[in-house]
């Protein structure tokens, strides 16, 4: 079998210091990506072109989701908050605070109700979105790099493990 001989479709350039995330909007036509530079830009994947700058004031951005729904956009900082904002304006919708050191992953749970944030500090907290309020708190023994839902069921990844949590949603 031949090897398949693929070429970049578009170099993305805008931002000035790493990328630390990037994901695609549900209905795959905006791509989110977050720096160290401290913004969040939004872009058309189809021709390459940049739509928006959203700017985190609370410095760099580590991560990036959207909600299922397209909606809401989660960016997590280096300062440890989790800002909630509209991808299409910018404007923010809440500020969730708590963890003490960078937000390295944000989740939305499949039925937008819960989002789970993880950080540099070892903690998972979960988040009921319509108030903001948290919901629980979970003190693992390793920084917590990455989570992702799957219908009621939360994986964390840390240092050489994965964590897997039951939400009765």
């Amino acid at each position: 079998m031949e090897p398949s001989h693929r070429q970049a479709r578009a170099v993305l350039t805008g931002h000035e210091g790493w990328v630390n995330a990037v994901t695609f909007a549900p209905d795959g036509q905006t791509l989110a990506t977050a720096s160290e530079d401290g913004t969040v830009r939004l872009w058309d994947p189809i021709n390459g072109l940049e739509k928006a700058i959203l700017v985190d004031s609370h410095g760099w951005v580590s991560a990036v989701a959207f909600a299922p729904d397209g909606r809401l956009l989660a960016v997590g900082g280096g300062d440890g908050t989790v800002q909630l904002c509209d991808p299409t304006t910018g404007a923010d919708h809440m500020v969730l605070t708590g963890h003490a050191q960078p937000v390295r992953a944000v989740a939305f749970a499949v039925d937008q109700r819960l989002l789970a944030t993880a950080s540099d500090d070892g903690t998972i907290r979960i988040w009921e979105l319509s108030t903001g309020t948290l919901v629980t708190a979970l003190t693992l023994t390793a920084p917590i790099k990455a989570c992702v839902w799957s219908g009621d069921l939360l994986c964390c990844g840390t240092k050489q493990s994965m964590v897997l949590l039951r939400f009765h949603l």
